[in-house]
């Protein structure tokens, strides 16, 4: 009998460490092919929330999860725009590195680290690439085409799922399940 109970408690020890580490590799969000990640989901929600709550900002989890939530959607239909004009991710990268500079980027890492938590890796994929590829996108579309009126239309054209139980994409547009 102990030797059953012993077998039952490791398995579900086993059982527990394996769904947390599937978890986090499993998608939240799929736009356009493109997955957003539990554990990055979560990572970008946590520093959002700590940046809230250092700034005592008036903000709530849920619009916090449908800021992140939002972001990732538009900065997979910017980036693939960009990539369909021939514009790709050093381009991006050329643009943080000219507003930043070198000598910067130590006093950006360690101002990250404080107020959100995250590695300097972290902000440039969660914030500066993605106002990076914004700014590229304004460039492109010069005289031709408003970004946000683009934007807007692509949200209705888009292939967007959203699998997290509070979330679903409808019309365009992410609105509450429940």
């Amino acid at each position: 009998m102990k030797k059953r109970l012993v077998i039952l408690i490791f398995s579900l020890i086993i059982l527990t460490a394996l769904f947390f580490r599937v978890r986090s590799s499993l998608p939240t969000v799929r736009v356009e092919g493109e997955s957003l990640r539990w554990e990055d989901f979560s990572a970008h929600r946590s520093g959002l929330l700590r940046f809230r709550d250092l700034n005592k900002e008036n903000v709530s989890d849920k619009e916090v999860e449908e800021g992140v939530i939002v972001a990732f959607i538009q900065d997979v239909l910017v980036k693939k725009e960009l990539e369909r004009r021939g514009r790709g991710e050093e381009d991006a990268r050329q643009i943080v590195m000219d507003e930043l500079g070198e000598e910067k980027l130590k006093e950006v890492e360690d101002a990250t680290g404080q107020l959100y938590g995250w590695t300097l890796e972290d902000f440039e994929k969660y914030i500066l690439l993605p106002q990076a590829r914004r700014m590229l996108l304004a460039q492109e579309f010069a005289g031709e085409e408003n970004p946000d009126e683009w934007l807007e239309k692509s949200f209705n054209e888009a292939k967007i799922s959203v699998y997290l139980l509070r979330w679903k994409w409808n019309d365009g547009e992410l609105k509450e399940r429940f």
